[in-house]
């Protein structure tokens, strides 16, 4: 081999080791973000996309979790109830806003929302006024994760009929998509709307929040032009 050759083939070997460094630290780089997206989908599992796909406790807990990401204080109440005596499963207070008050009970439900969910919520409206007497009427929410079976935007694009809404909406009630607090929350946690301007949107509010009310919100209100609103469970 002749001095030329020599050297080239030097240079080979040299960039051969700084590829086979360089491709192990991609690959050990690699591999960190792997295991970190793999904990943070199995933590999204078990916490947010509760509220895409989950019902009982545990969308009890994703639905109290959220509402604290969104400035409010939530007292859960099941503890507070007799096993057989159970009512509302929150109390919701805002920061700053003297006598406003929800009562809340959250929900999921393998096909569409039922009436009777409104009124057993109207009852425990009822329960409270009696023995609190307070100045102001408390509003009610109910948070309702519904056709469970199906992706999220592909649900009926209300959550009850008008006949049963209306009445709902004239005391003061508001039925809400627990998916519409996913995207909420997210908007929150990137970035592209502020907590309170989620509690203004909510804090009058009647009627039903769907899914895709709180997109349309969401891409009103953000200056970016992607809106954090995927929904793949």
């Amino acid at each position: 081999m002749t001095h030329e050759e020599r050297v080239i083939a030097d240079e080979i070997r040299s960039e051969e080791a700084n590829f086979a460094r360089i491709a192990s630290e991609y690959e050990t780089r690699l591999n960190g973000l792997k295991e970190r997206l793999s904990a943070a989908r199995e933590a999204a599992d078990a916490g947010e996309r509760v509220l895409l796909t989950g019902q009982d406790k545990s969308l009890e807990d994703a639905v109290c979790n959220a509402l604290r990401n969104f400035g409010y204080n939530v007292a859960e109440m099941d503890d507070k109830w007799e096993e057989r005596a159970r009512r509302e499963d929150y109390r919701i207070t805002e920061p700053g806003c003297e006598g406003w008050l929800v009562i809340a009970d959250a929900t999921g439900v393998a096909k569409g929302a039922k009436g009777g969910k409104l009124q057993i919520l109207g009852a425990h409206v009822e329960a409270y006024l009696f023995e609190e007497r307070p100045r102001l009427r408390p509003r009610r929410w109910l948070l309702v994760n519904r056709e469970l079976e199906k992706d999220p935007n592909a649900r009926h694009k209300d959550i009850f009929r008008s006949d049963v809404l209306g009445p709902f909406e004239d005391s003061q009630g508001l039925a809400i998509d627990t998916p519409a607090l996913f995207v909420l929350n997210n908007a929150i946690k990137s970035g592209a709307v502020s907590s309170e301007s989620v509690r203004d949107l909510l804090r009058e509010k009647s009627g039903q929040l769907t899914l895709r009310d709180a997109q349309g919100w969401i891409a009103g209100h953000t200056r970016d032009s992607e809106v954090p609103v995927a929904l793949k469970p």
